[in-house]
């Protein structure tokens, strides 16, 4: 992928992660305010799934779009979901200027606003990529002073701190370089000790901050604290996701006070013990060890747990609240997941407002004004919308000069769309490309492809042009010995015989007015409740009269199908085909006004109403229309049985 894509697109996730984080964290804080519930492991417990659910969104979203799963089609949801995409695809505009001196519809598209973001997004992405940078380098440094620490410091043991009827399954070091108890390292972790720890604090005080730091070890809170901080690398710009990692951390120290209480600790000695390290000014520390102490707030906050005996009994059983706030910051992560990635065919149009439909199309356009195809081809195999990615299909057989050649023919060999493929040949010929048409007539693996090259190959080869003698010339095969001069390895002879016995075709004729230069509006501003995908199925036919697809009416219209003209007179499939074909009549625009629609046992009618934009013989012409639609649904597949013309 293009660096500058892959930029835009990390920023792009980031932001709606962001988005996402923003929403965990204040249900979070809401959850633990309206419950006031005190015991501190559930309050750890609550933030750590908050901060669990926002590491897990990027790797849950693609999964749970794949699923079939029922999804929340609430439009207000789904708008609230798609914020932050929303506001990036509405940001303010800046012209492209023409390149070409020649106005054509296809330069008049260049002149387009073209968004600004192109240039905001891969600033961003190298702003977070530095601020990134300087924080996994503050984390490195810590690392690298505290390894230091623990390697330099002297071991100790439990009898030399007068301790001698404990156990302790854990190295125990003194050091002059820490001024209070911390547990360090992940794989083998040591208690680091202060060197002078026996001279100022009593047996059963070094014994409770001692058991402390064990507490830590059992609970895992070494591997929860370089999670945390991964999380805070990564969000280190995101203020609420830095206020969880602190609540966290306060949480975790209230737990594992809880804990050494719990075991008989007296809480007087405990409490006084704290004091005594306050007053030493221990050194405020929250990075990748586990800090006895951490500030004042946290302080107060320790001795008031410590000294309530209530709110200790209160945690003794606490799975029931655990349980019920993972449950609810997994229904919201789930809901916060966006429906517009799902795979479900024609699903990704659902609710697409008309302004959105049409920065899309800008999109489009601005990576065809930039000629980047790398872009395009991607949009045109991987993009989970339907719609775009013909789009950019077709954007792409429209660009000239270097690179577009081999661009299409990248595009020919990595897509599996028969309507694709189809177009990229017949672009090939019109075109008089004789070098792609000779390898799908020579290697694919598709008799109907390779048929379609082959009459395409005959119908250059055979191509008449007026000499300047007035002669008549064979332009094709003109072209084509030019080719073989400059290319030795070019030759027919394989496909003589192919070509002797294939009827040769007239080069496809020049395509309609690219889908860039209309519009398929929905206007009837209406919820489309329960036939989302009947409505997507209706802009697709509207799309394909405008492009003159007999492809698409082909595989949509039923076998059986009847058309009633609002005269009563009636049309069958070949009839639809034909009319929808038709040379003389251009459609530019459709506006949807109305649209109903009720389903039952797989049989759907839809009702629908709107203006029709077309030129006839050159002529604007606009018309006022309702259609009853009839059809069927089946296995996920539509099919068109009827449609009736109305007054």
């Amino acid at each position: 992928m293009n660096p500058i894509a892959f930029a835009d697109r990390f920023v792009i996730e980031l932001l709606v992660l962001s988005w996402q984080a923003l929403v965990l964290v204040i249900i979070a804080w809401c959850s633990l305010r309206i419950v006031r519930i005190w015991a501190p492991v559930v309050r750890h417990q609550t933030w750590l799934f908050c901060l669990i659910a926002i590491a897990l969104l990027p790797l849950l979203t693609p999964l749970v779009q794949n699923l079939s799963l029922a999804r929340p089609t609430n439009r207000t949801l789904n708008y609230v979901i798609e914020a932050p995409r929303a506001v990036i695809e509405l940001a303010p505009t800046v012209t492209t200027p023409v390149k070409n001196k020649q106005k054509t519809p296809a330069n008049n598209r260049l002149s387009e606003p073209a968004s600004v973001l192109p240039v905001a997004l891969p600033v961003l992405f190298v702003v977070w990529l530095v601020g990134a940078a300087f924080a996994s380098l503050r984390v490195a440094m810590i690392q690298i002073r505290f390894g230091r620490i623990k390697r330099r410091a002297q071991r100790v043991t439990l009898a030399q701190l007068n301790l001698e009827a404990e156990s302790c399954q854990i190295d125990l070091r003194l050091t002059k370089q820490v001024h209070c108890p911390l547990l360090h390292g992940l794989i083998r972790p040591v208690i680091l000790l202060p060197h002078d720890i026996a001279e100022w604090t009593t047996v059963d005080e070094r014994r409770a901050m001692i058991q402390h730091e064990l507490a830590h070890l059992e609970r895992l809170d070494t591997v929860v604290n370089y999670f945390q901080t991964a999380l805070q690398i990564v969000f280190f710009f995101h203020p609420l996701v830095r206020y969880a990692c602190r609540q966290l951390s306060l949480e975790r120290e209230l737990a594992c006070d809880e804990r050494v209480v719990g075991r008989g600790a007296l809480p007087e000695n405990y409490a006084d013990g704290l004091l005594k390290v306050a007053e030493r000014r221990l050194l405020l520390q929250a990075d990748h060890q586990l800090a006895f102490f951490t500030s004042k707030r946290s302080l107060e906050r320790r001795i008031e747990m410590i000294l309530n005996f209530d709110r200790v009994r209160a945690g003794a059983r606490h799975w029931k609240m655990v349980s019920l706030f993972a449950g609810l910051i997994a229904v919201v992560a789930w809901l916060l997941i966006p429906i517009g990635g799902l795979k479900s065919g024609q699903a990704q149009l659902i609710d697409r407002p008309t302004d959105k439909l049409r920065l899309e199309l800008r999109l489009v356009g601005a990576l065809g004004d930039n000629k980047a195809f790398a872009e395009l081809i991607d949009m045109a195999l991987k993009n989970p919308d339907a719609e775009l990615r013909r789009l950019a299909a077709v954007r792409l057989t429209e660009l000239e000069g270097d690179g577009s050649s081999p661009a299409m023919v990248e595009l020919y060999q990595q897509t599996n769309d028969p309507e694709v493929k189809i177009m990229l040949i017949d672009k090939f010929a019109s075109n008089s490309e004789m070098e792609p048409l000779i390898q799908i007539a020579s290697a694919d693996t598709n008799a109907e492809y390779r048929l379609r090259a082959l009459r395409r190959i005959k119908a250059l080869a055979t191509e008449e042009s007026e000499g300047t003698d007035g002669k008549k010339l064979f332009a094709g095969a003109v072209r084509y010995n030019i080719y073989r001069s400059e290319h030795p390895n070019w030759d027919l002879s394989s496909l003589s015989e192919q070509l002797r016995q294939v009827t040769a075709e007239a080069p496809p004729p020049p395509p309609p007015p690219s889908p860039l230069d209309m519009a398929v509006e929905d206007k009837s501003l209406t919820s489309h409740k329960g036939g989302e995908s009947v409505f997507t199925l209706l802009r697709e036919l509207a799309y394909a009269s405008m492009r003159h697809d007999a492809s698409f009416f082909e595989r949509v219209l039923d076998d059986d199908y009847q058309g009633v003209m609002a005269d009563g007179t009636m049309r069958n499939k070949a009839e639809e085909i034909a009319e929808a074909m038709r040379k003389d009549r251009q459609i530019t625009k459709v506006e949807f006004d109305e649209f109903d629609v009720s389903e039952d046992n797989g049989r759907f009618i839809a009702s629908v109403a709107g203006t029709i934009h077309a030129l006839i013989d050159g002529s604007e012409h606009e018309s006022e229309v309702h259609y009853k639609v009839h059809g069927t649904r089946s296995n996920g597949q539509m099919k068109i049985t009827s449609i009736e013309r109305m007054q």
